[in-house]
């Protein structure tokens, strides 16, 4: 797993985790590296406002890319549906009109938006730009979320 995952996802299960009386073992693991099917150029990435939630902005990198991608625009936001080479992964990037409207947004979001928004998406030709971004997340411990969804046969002690 490690050499896959360029050392990313070490150790699933620990040494002395598993003893004779050990009778399953629950692994799940994700590593995904895509490559965007429209890619950004790295000499078009360069420091710019990024906007924080509240008012305010920082400098971050943000990636630009003119290209024809489905694509909508409706009252309150703006999305784009950004595909992976080679496979059938594409990641759904939405952005509220309002500069501090995230908050509201995220609020309304729901199966059914979401559902209404996918259904919607034209190709067009836009200039997107985003920051340089990478999403890790990371549960040590799963026995007390398990416990918690009733889950408790698996647990003793």
């Amino acid at each position: 797993m490690e050499a896959v995952t360029r050392r990313r996802i070490t150790d699933l299960v620990g040494p002395g985790a598993l003893t004779p009386l050990t009778r399953l073992v629950l692994v799940n693991a994700v590593y995904f590296k895509g490559l965007w099917t429209i890619q950004f150029r790295s000499d078009l990435t360069r420091n710019e406002p990024f906007h924080l939630p509240g008012g305010g902005s920082v400098s971050a990198p943000l990636m630009h890319q003119t290209g024809t991608v489905r694509h909508l625009k409706t009252n309150g936001y703006k999305a784009v549906d950004l595909e992976y080479r080679g496979c059938d992964v594409t990641m759904l990037v939405i952005l509220p009109d309002k500069r501090d409207g995230l908050d509201d947004f995220e609020r309304r979001l729901d199966a059914r938006v979401l559902d209404d928004c996918v259904s919607r998406l034209r190709h067009r030709e836009v200039e997107i730009f985003l920051p340089r971004f990478r999403i890790t997340w990371g549960v040590t411990d799963l026995a007390d979320p398990l416990k918690s969804l009733g889950m408790h046969l698996a647990f003793f002690g």
